[in-house]
């Protein structure tokens, strides 16, 4: 059986060019946090070791949410746009594996269950599950 706590990937990113961003992945031996302003500037970066409790529920909320079943991408889609246009938004996305399992997705502007990030309530409880899992740290 997998050991729960240990993951073979695990990769988040949420953020953008105006806005504060954030990355949290695994090292093969502790949680690596890092936070960013705008621009990408003034980058601090933390090292967190979860308890198997926090891991135990990060994973439980994962399955919850079906994370493993999330498409590659979202995007907002639906509105006219012209060709070329560069949208500037928030970017997010997931690498997770453990055992068997594995899901990569991502998105602009948009999340699982709606066109609109700040709509998506489904990532909204997975941010919240991030945070948790690093002690509070945001992560939205």
């Amino acid at each position: 059986m997998q050991d729960l706590a240990t993951p073979d990937i695990f990769e988040l990113y949420i953020g953008s060019f105006s806005a504060p961003s954030y990355g949290l992945w695994w090292d093969g031996k502790q949680l690596v946090y890092e936070s960013f302003i705008s621009g990408y500037e003034e980058r601090r970066q933390v090292y967190i070791a979860p308890s198997r409790a926090q891991w135990t529920r990060f994973w439980r909320t994962i399955d919850e949410l079906d994370v493993w079943s999330w498409r590659d991408r979202y995007e907002p889609g639906g509105r006219f746009e012209p060709k070329g246009l560069i949208r500037d938004g928030t970017h997010w996305s997931v690498s997770l594996q453990v055992g068997d399992r594995r899901v990569e997705t991502a998105g602009d502007n948009s999340g699982p269950g709606s066109t609109d990030l700040d709509e998506s309530t489904k990532f909204g409880v997975l941010a919240e599950a991030v945070s948790r899992l690093t002690g509070g740290y945001s992560f939205s």
